[in-house]
């Protein structure tokens, strides 16, 4: 048994996930990276029920998009940078922005509080390095708007077979932010 309390989650070996937060969100991300059983614990009515979710659709969705897009080849693309409670992270846009530069694909830069489809700037592509799940739960609604794990994945040869939702805040303890602060 593991009890997961976050908006993103690592692959786990348990045979059973217990979540202890209100709503789908979270436990959906438990279900996106692992095929386990998981139970949602509600401590005011004392009792706990066992998640469905449609987690599989979006996931088959996202591989779809992935696969698609690895047979075009990018010249420019717009990169999303979340501002909402500092989801994004400055050591991930500059490693992006290295990434790039090495493949020749120029890139633009756009900040973002909250992402809609019509504040997108045009591109070839857009790749948010928000929170890795804004894409996920998106589906066809916003077109082929990645995340940082499926932008990487264009560039490898093997298939998805694990999808990962990691977060990129800094290795997610936000000490980056801290070290930006004391500036």
């Amino acid at each position: 048994m593991i009890i997961i309390l976050v908006l993103t989650c690592p692959k786990t070996s348990a045979s059973v996930v217990y979540s202890l937060v209100d709503g789908l969100f979270h436990m959906e991300a438990v279900c996106i990276t692992n095929s386990t059983n998981v139970y949602q614990v509600n401590l005011v009515l004392n009792e706990i029920k066992q998640v469905e979710s449609e987690v599989h659709q979006n996931l088959s969705y996202r591989k779809t998009i992935v696969q698609r897009l690895k047979t075009r080849q990018f010249k420019r693309i717009n990169i999303v940078f979340g501002t909402l409670g500092q989801q994004s992270s400055l050591k991930t846009l500059n490693e992006l922005q290295k990434f790039c530069a090495d493949k020749k694909i120029a890139v633009q830069i756009q900040a973002l509080q909250e992402i809609f489809p019509n504040k997108l700037l045009n591109g070839e592509l857009t790749v948010q390095i928000s929170c890795p799940r804004l894409t996920f739960d998106w589906g066809v609604h916003f077109g082929e708007v990645l995340n940082l794990y499926e932008f990487y994945l264009l560039f490898e040869t093997d298939d998805i077979e694990d999808y990962q939702l990691k977060n990129y805040c800094g290795d997610g303890n936000h000490e980056e932010y801290l070290d930006i602060a004391r500036m």
